[in-house]
């Protein structure tokens, strides 16, 4: 290895949770101004070329192994700011949108959109998505959705991962079918 990694720690950004209600009930909103993500570095790595000679063991053999050597360039992840903007098109209490230079993120609360333990979307988030739809469909016809399913903590990793990734397809089918987007869509677990 030819460095080591440098770690920056992000800033927390305090916010009360969210009142659980029932569906249709108002739901009182929790502002967060701005998200910050601090830039981060790994450096490049190197690691020589390996070789293991042939083996015999009471007549079996195992050929001799010459593994290349391999460089894996430095990164750097640039920081992102992230500040809460409101749209015109956007009038539901569950929708928040954080905006930065190259990207912008429609929050929906979850218990709106699906039941718990469940992919289903609700017949009451509608109306939430429907503004989603049409603000993509306005302000980024030609670009890239990328759809982040959550889930809560309860349950293993694995059924998590399962759970979001279902949620994110419904949202991305949704959209697609009943919003009419037709921006590519890539949907990825959050769990």
């Amino acid at each position: 290895m030819t460095g080591s990694a440098v770690e920056v720690p992000g800033v927390e950004t305090r916010g009360e949770c969210a009142l659980k209600v029932r569906p249709g009930e108002f739901r009182p909103a929790v502002f967060q101004p701005a998200t910050f993500r601090p830039a981060a570095f790994r450096p490049s790595l190197f690691r020589p070329a390996l070789f293991r000679p042939s083996v015999c063991v009471q007549g079996e053999c195992i050929p001799s192994v010459r593994i290349p050597s391999v460089r894996v360039p430095s990164v750097r992840v640039p920081s992102r700011r992230l500040s809460s903007r409101t749209l015109p098109e956007i009038k539901s209490k569950c929708v928040s949108v954080l905006a930065g230079r190259d990207a912008t993120s429609y929050n929906l609360c979850a218990d709106v959109l699906f039941a718990f333990d469940r992919a289903a979307i609700r017949p009451g988030a509608t109306a939430a998505l429907r503004q989603v739809a049409r603000s993509i469909d306005k302000r980024f016809p030609d670009g890239t959705v990328k759809i982040d399913g959550h889930t809560d903590s309860r349950g293993s990793d694995a059924y998590n991962d399962g759970l979001s990734l279902r949620r994110a397809e419904a949202v991305k089918r949704w959209i697609v079918e009943e919003g009419g987007v037709s921006a590519w869509i890539q949907c990825v677990t959050n769990a």
